[in-house]
């Protein structure tokens, strides 16, 4: 997972965090989301304060405005810059 990029969907769930949190700490570049912001505002901070480096936003996938918000903060984020992306898979965990 080093140097890969990953974006979870509903990631405050146990599983979803748990992911995330292993992601991060084997050293892949983690975008976590959920449909709302405050439940990823207290994923970011809890992983965070464990000294993880990730980002998050809220998207409601069934929202194609918001699908595509989520993909413009990947594209716009300092640690995603410049990092090539072939294919992109969305998974509810």
């Amino acid at each position: 997972t080093a140097r890969a990029l990953v974006i979870l969907i509903l990631c405050i769930l146990q599983i979803g965090y748990a992911i995330a949190e292993r992601l991060a700490r084997d050293g892949a570049r983690v975008m976590i989301s959920s449909r709302k912001q405050a439940n990823v505002d207290r994923a970011l901070n809890q992983l965070r304060q464990k000294g993880l480096t990730l980002e998050g936003i809220a998207c409601h996938v069934a929202k194609k405005e918001q699908r595509q918000k989520l993909l413009d903060k990947v594209r716009n984020t300092a640690q995603f810059q410049y990092f090539g992306c072939g294919q992109i898979m969305c998974r509810e965990v």
